[in-house]
């Protein structure tokens, strides 16, 4: 008989650790987008206008990313709710078994 065994302790772990790596690196694009808004006042032109928007796109891009990366933490936590119920019903339903087939 297969079996599947499921740390949900673990599950929560990494939901939390994901949730903190996701806060750190919005804060982190946060502070770097305020940076090159800041170049303005010493870099002007084309270059400073090519860069600013090529490094927006990007940025945009990985703003995106870390908002749909936001929805793993909370589908973590559904699967280790998920397994920690079905665990309950089992042990619930083998608990109302008879100890011996012969009972």
């Amino acid at each position: 008989m297969n079996e599947l065994q499921v740390n949900t302790e673990s599950l929560y772990q990494e939901a939390e650790k994901t949730i903190e790596s996701i806060r750190k690196l919005k804060q982190i694009l946060e502070r770097q987008r305020n940076i090159i808004k800041k170049m303005g006042g010493y870099w002007n032109g084309e270059g400073y206008e090519a860069a600013t928007k090529k490094y927006m796109e990007l940025s945009d891009k990985f703003s995106q990313l870390l908002n749909q990366l936001e929805d793993t933490p909370s589908t973590l936590f559904d699967i280790a709710k998920a397994y920690e119920n079905m665990e309950r019903a089992n042990q619930d339903t083998l608990s109302k078994l008879p100890d011996s087939i012969l009972d």
